[in-house]
């Protein structure tokens, strides 16, 4: 199946109760995460992230083979699913910008698009924005024929939905940067407006430092004065946050609003809700 990342299933954890379940699954380039909880109260049950082997085999067959091995997801049982994906090509539009027949026009300045590539957006209606990626259409389509889920976004869509709503971005100036995959998403906001949004591919720590700084300068703003919220799978003792420390005066980790403390059992408390926060982002759209 892969390298699993972490593998976590609370005692309480029913298959035979799957109708009263939510799952939302995050399809990364080459990694799949998954949270399930408990629909009304919200409990997360089991937490599962998988590193798939970097290949040059086709990816569908790569992934549905992995999915075919985990335990939870070949049963598919689950109805009440959601799927983010983790699309290295993507753009905010301005909504008053955006025209829906001219969707691969607003990627053709990040790369050169494939021609096996589908253009999709998702609407940010609270930033009157939209977000414009793409995705190999085999891929996509192998994954959504195989899950059916209600809803499909890309991640960047509910973690910026997600962080949009906080005191901080909403009254002053605040960076979050999430980072997953040997990726960095990056959005920084001003009194409820954001200012910038991008993701970059790292290969180290100093790569890393290099794309949050940048984001600094291109705002104009201080990493002495100005806060950074991080999340994702990066611990204290990284290499990626002891260089952040360095620079950015203040520095913490992201906990995210739509947690509540008794939605965490006892074996999922070994794991900081920040690394996560993707997971629980997905859906809130």
């Amino acid at each position: 199946m892969g390298l699993v990342k972490y593998n976590i299933t609370e005692r309480d954890f029913d298959r035979t109760k799957s109708d009263q379940y939510e799952l939302s699954i995050l399809f990364g380039v080459d990694s799949f995460a998954y949270l399930i909880r408990q629909e009304q109260s919200r409990r997360i049950l089991a937490f599962r992230s998988v590193e798939l082997p970097k290949s040059n085999g086709d990816y569908s067959q790569k992934m549905l083979r992995a999915v075919q091995e985990d335990d939870i997801l070949r049963l598919n049982l689950i109805r009440q699913l959601h799927i983010a994906w983790m699309s290295p090509v993507c753009s905010l539009v301005p909504e008053r910008l955006y025209n829906p027949e001219a969707k691969s026009t607003y990627l053709k300045h990040l790369t050169e698009l494939p021609s096996d590539f589908e253009c999709l957006a998702d609407q940010l209606p609270q930033l009157d924005t939209r977000l414009v990626y793409g995705m190999p259409v085999n891929k996509r389509d192998a994954i959504v024929r195989r899950f059916s889920p209600r809803a499909e976004h890309h991640i960047s869509t509910s973690l910026i939905t997600e962080w949009a709503k906080t005191p901080g971005a909403q009254n002053d100036r605040v960076v979050f940067a999430h980072f997953r995959d040997s990726r960095v998403l990056i959005a920084c906001f001003e009194q409820g407006q954001i200012k910038f949004f991008n993701t970059f591919g790292y290969q180290d720590a100093k790569d890393a430092l290099y794309f949050v700084i940048l984001a600094y300068r291109q705002c104009v703003w201080s990493p002495i004065k100005i806060p950074l919220y991080l999340s994702g799978e990066l611990t204290e003792d990284s290499a990626v946050y002891r260089q952040l420390y360095r620079f950015v005066k203040t520095l913490s980790f992201y906990h995210s609003s739509s947690l509540q403390i008794q939605a965490v059992g006892p074996a999922l408390k070994s794991v900081p809700s920040y690394v996560f926060a993707d997971l629980l982002s997905i859906g809130r759209v």
